[in-house]
């Protein structure tokens, strides 16, 4: 049973593509780091961190109900992580380059 991961698909696509994109820039993991997608929208688009968190919230709200909305589970995750997984590169592809090193 894998719907758990519905409960984290918003957040989890953001930590490990933000994993993977550290990795593909040879930084360490273990240092501190402000590159996931909610911290550049908090800080360098100056995003209030209530409204940063509140669009995460309701975002991953509709997942969660609609994935009990429909019967195909495994095609639903499929297509939602597929979808976030898009949204993040666009997003990142637009605004990385206001993050500063």
């Amino acid at each position: 049973d894998f719907s758990y991961l519905v409960l984290l698909a918003v957040y989890g696509v953001d930590a490990v593509l933000t994993i993977i994109h550290r990795i593909r820039l040879k930084e360490p993991l273990m240092e501190a780091h402000r590159k996931h997608m909610y911290q550049i929208m908090a800080n360098e688009l100056k995003i209030p961190h209530i409204v940063v968190s509140l669009i995460y919230m309701a975002v991953q709200a509709v997942i969660i109900d609609g994935y009990f909305l429909v019967s195909n589970h495994y095609l639903y995750f499929t297509v939602v992580i597929v979808v976030l997984m898009v949204v993040y590169l666009v997003f990142m592809k637009k605004y990385f380059h206001l993050h500063k090193a």
